[in-house]
């Protein structure tokens, strides 16, 4: 696993730049280092498209650390050096006040209201892809991979599991749009891969998660949530 105890702490602007000269100019380079956490067999070039040949996608977006939370799961921040250039580090664990970065093989601290003065939202990250899944799941969709999510989250509610065969309906889009607003993500009805990667980790599913956030939270039936 990606270290994430006993780091240095560091206490100031300049003390970020420091380590940020220091750090890889290359995304490549960092997702290769994240890789190792999910145990992928990751060659030179964009690491990207061999990953997705062993059933685990990147996934770029842009956020806040709200949503970084979210997702819990270690990630590669695009933070801006001195010289407003990207400078790559991994994330590997987030807490109330501070984060921990591996700046090349290098565990550090960092305030979050440091961390926050470099970063400006970009992030990439790993998932573990559903069998069948290609695009978003939304209304007409169908397949095993409607059945299997329509499974889950009726699980995950309290009910029973949809007929084999189902076609993406008005009833399950209303049950995914639960389930994001339950976790915190945008309702809109369509199982994307923030979705999917929530309920994978609902569902129990093996992935990497950041330290000092408690997977197990997540596996409460959504019913029972406030």
């Amino acid at each position: 696993a990606l270290p994430t105890a006993a780091a240095p702490r560091l206490r100031s602007i300049d003390d970020l730049e420091a380590v940020l000269a220091g750090a890889t100019h290359d995304e490549h380079d960092a997702l290769r280092t994240l890789g190792r956490d999910w145990s992928l067999l990751l060659v030179d070039g964009d690491p990207c498209a061999p990953a997705a040949a062993q059933e685990v996608r990147c996934f770029r977006a842009h956020g806040g650390l709200p949503l970084l939370r979210l997702l819990a799961r270690p990630t590669v921040l695009a933070l801006r050096d001195a010289h407003d250039r990207s400078a790559y580090v991994v994330l590997t664990g987030l807490g109330h006040d501070e984060a921990t970065l591996l700046v090349g093989k290098t565990p550090l601290q960092v305030p979050l209201t440091l961390l926050t003065t470099a970063w400006r939202g970009d992030f990439t990250t790993f998932w573990r892809v559903p069998a069948g899944y290609t695009v978003p799941l939304a209304l007409g969709s169908h397949g095993a991979l409607v059945d299997a999510v329509g499974a889950q989250l009726a699980a995950q509610q309290g009910a029973s599991a949809p007929a084999p065969d189902h076609v993406f309906d008005a009833a399950l889009r209303a049950r995914v749009d639960a389930f994001q607003q339950a976790q915190g993500l945008a309702p809109d009805g369509v199982a994307g891969p923030t979705t999917l990667m929530q309920i994978n980790r609902a569902s129990g599913v093996p992935e990497p998660w950041l330290a000092g956030t408690a997977p197990a939270a997540l596996a409460a039936p959504v019913a029972q949530r406030k």
